[in-house]
This record gives C-alpha cells, structure tokens and sequence, in this order.
C-alpha cells in the first residue's frame, strides 16, 4: 500500500463504524489489517483506552499464521519501530506491553467466535472464506466494547451471494485499490505479463483493478 492509500484508508476507518477495503489480489489489502491493529494499539497507549481488545478473523489457521501474523506484511512483519507484541500461540494472540490484545480466529470456525467480545473487528478475505455469512454475523454479535465499536473487511471482490449482499448495507463505507496502486513494490516481469494476459479481461477487473464485477458471465451489457 502507498502512503497515500494508507492515509486515505485511516481516515476512512477512523470516520465510520464499518469499513470494506476491496482490493486486487497485489494490491498488498493484507498491510491494511497489521495497519489498523497497529493504529489502534496507538491510540490505547495514549489515550488509556480500557477497551483494547481486537479480534482478527482470517480465512484459515494457516492464513493469520503465515500472512497476517508472520508474513511480509503482518502484524509481526510491519512493526517498525513500535513495541513488539508477545505470541501466545496457546491463546491465539498477541500481547502489547501496553496491555492491547489481539485475538486471532479462523473463518473455518465461525462457532468460535460465538462469546469473545472486542471493540474493533478485522476480517481478511471474507470473500475466500467457507462460511461468509456465519462469520460476519458472530462478528457482529462480537462488537460489544468500547464507545465506537468499528470493523474493517479487507478481501479480493469475489462476486459471490455475502458480498452482494454486504456492499449493499446501510452504514458501510467502500474504499478500493487495484494493483498498480502497489506497482512500486511488484516486479516489473509480473506487472508485463500480467497487463499482457489479463488487462481488459473479466478476471483482470477483478483481479488487478479490484473490481466487484455484479454482471453475469454472458450478459449482453456489462456491467461498468
């Protein structure tokens, strides 16, 4: 993600109780989770928040392990300078010396989410996972800490039933990015051969520009 994408997403979610970030698949919509976890661990620390826990929902146990956790753009991956969190893999999350807490869930067990409370909620490619629905919904029942409880979903627009259905609701915002937003950081060879297979094809909007493509497959007009 650009600084300016970053920038534009915090005051987004800063701004709003749920907030969507559809991006292509090299988008990096991975960074925006570790960012928002990150900004948010900041504003405890100086505002003494009581309300500091933070659930994290990927689409498998292995995807918070080898991306959101532990992979280039992840949480452990992009702490800078910030204190360095503590894993606790027998509790599923991470540890702040400020006492922020960070839980992390699988999409493949929505039941799991049925009782932890949190004020902030992150999703990652809900549209990947199994149970779309069942998780969004025990996320929501989840939301029930301090005095602005707020989500943000990050995933790839696959056009499936949920998704149709969520962009649609009431009190959501939509930010988006396509993945020559993040070309600096992308090989030139991958961005030249991918313009040459996919650019202008159906798969290219969604996958490289991050467009949410509601048209059918063989429809007459498509949707723009």
């Amino acid at each position: 993600m650009t600084p300016r994408t970053i920038g534009c997403f915090g005051r987004a979610m800063h701004s709003c109780r749920r907030l969507i970030l559809i991006g292509a698949g090299c988008f990096s919509a991975a960074a925006a989770p570790a960012n928002r976890i990150r900004c948010r661990r900041r504003f405890t620390s100086r505002c003494g928040s009581v309300s500091n826990v933070f659930n994290l929902i990927a689409p498998t146990t292995a995807d918070f392990h080898d991306v959101n956790l532990e992979g280039e753009s992840g949480i452990l991956g992009t702490c800078g300078r910030d204190p360095r969190p503590r894993w606790v893999s027998s509790k599923r999350r991470l540890e702040w010396p400020n006492g922020a807490i960070c839980v992390f869930f699988s999409g493949e067990e929505p039941e799991s989410l049925r009782g932890p409370q949190c004020e902030l909620c992150v999703i990652d490619e809900i549209a990947r996972m199994r149970y779309q629905q069942q998780v969004f919904d025990m996320m929501m029942l989840s939301l029930r800490l301090g005095d602005m409880p707020r989500v943000l979903i990050a995933t790839t627009p696959r056009t499936t039933p949920f998704m149709k259905k969520l962009v649609a609701m009431d009190g959501i915002r939509i930010t988006s990015g396509s993945t020559y937003d993040n070309s600096a950081h992308l090989a030139p060879d991958f961005l030249r051969k991918i313009r040459e297979l996919y650019e202008g094809a159906r798969l290219g909007r969604q996958e490289l520009q991050g467009a949410m493509i509601l048209d059918p497959l063989n429809a007459l007009f498509k949707d723009d």
